[in-house]
């Protein structure tokens, strides 16, 4: 006796880049805190590590954003 299966369906364009999409927004709003606890809070200037974090989130958009 089969066990019955059930059929995958796919989430489609619209389920695969909300959540992508959400992702990059939280990683934006955390890089906007994290800007402004360093340049008006602690009165330091950027790190290239913080650079490097921008030029990461940019990419990350690009990618979202061409992929579909």
């Amino acid at each position: 006796m089969s066990r019955p299966t059930m059929a995958y369906v796919s989430p489609g364009p619209a389920g695969v880049l909300a959540p992508q999409w959400t992702l990059v927004a939280v990683a934006g709003c955390i890089l906007i805190a994290l800007f402004h606890l360093r340049l008006n809070i602690q009165k330091r200037r950027l790190l290239t590590s913080d650079i490097l974090m921008c030029v990461n989130l940019v990419l990350c958009c690009y990618n979202v954003g061409i992929r579909y």
